[in-house]
């Protein structure tokens, strides 16, 4: 399965993206993640889908210093065509 996840609120500068990649890797999943121009993260994940509904209800809270207020998913066909997780600048 696949999902690519979209959150908004005070999500950048607060680590989001280093936390989520380290939780998704635990998870075993695929993860790529990048801070979107609008103020969002986006993270787009793979892998055994209740790992990846556990990775999606960690981003509801995600790290200490985030606060979020919205989490938007949304379930892919395909899974990913990367082997790494990574993040994009």
């Amino acid at each position: 399965m696949r999902a690519s996840i979209l959150i908004s609120g005070k999500v950048q500068g607060v680590f989001f993206r280093v936390s989520g990649l380290s939780l998704a890797q635990r998870f075993g999943l695929k993860c790529i993640t990048k801070n979107k121009s609008d103020g969002t993260v986006q993270f787009i994940v793979g892998g055994e889908g209740i790992n990846i509904e556990k990775f999606i209800s960690w981003c509801n809270g995600g790290p200490p210093l985030a606060k979020v207020i919205n989490v938007e998913v949304t379930w892919l066909n395909s899974l990913p065509k990367t082997d790494r997780s990574q993040a994009e600048k």
